[in-house]
């Protein structure tokens, strides 16, 4: 679900949307999602945000569109702030329609994730998809 080029440290100011957006752009020039994907993503954060505790953000559509499953990640190393929170570590989820149970696994191990602000830090210093990657899997026990 991880990929190197779906993953990348944000250390200019940027706003919150615009990470979003490029981020969800990266999806659709893949291939892997409809060209709606940006803006369904928007739309839903509209509603309501989906930065949620110690900074864990986990943007997603309304409704999984996607044609391959894909987790973006954006690890945040600016002071950026949206709706009055501070975004650390950005998990955008792109899924197959009708993956409920990785829908249901991926959301076990990130809730575990932003539970614990200690890790979420440590995460969150990582310098490169590399380090990323060897600390999750130490984490989640992969």
């Amino acid at each position: 679900l991880f990929n190197k080029n779906h993953f990348r440290c944000i250390k200019e100011k940027i706003d919150y949307k615009d990470i979003l957006d490029n981020m969800s752009q990266c999806i659709v020039d893949e291939g892997a999602c409809s060209p709606s994907y940006p803006q369904d993503v928007w739309e839903r954060e509209s509603y309501l945000s989906t930065i949620y505790t110690n900074g864990v953000s986990i943007p997603h559509p309304i409704e999984m569109t996607g044609n391959k499953n894909i987790i973006s990640v954006a690890l945040i190393h600016s002071d950026i702030t949206h709706e009055n929170r501070k975004p650390k570590i950005i998990f955008m989820i792109s899924l197959i329609k009708g993956n409920l149970e990785l829908h249901k696994q991926i959301s076990k191990y990130l809730t575990k994730i932003m539970a614990d602000k200690d890790i979420v830090d440590m995460l969150n210093r990582s310098q490169s998809y590399e380090e990323f990657m060897y600390k999750l899997k130490i984490y989640i026990g992969g």
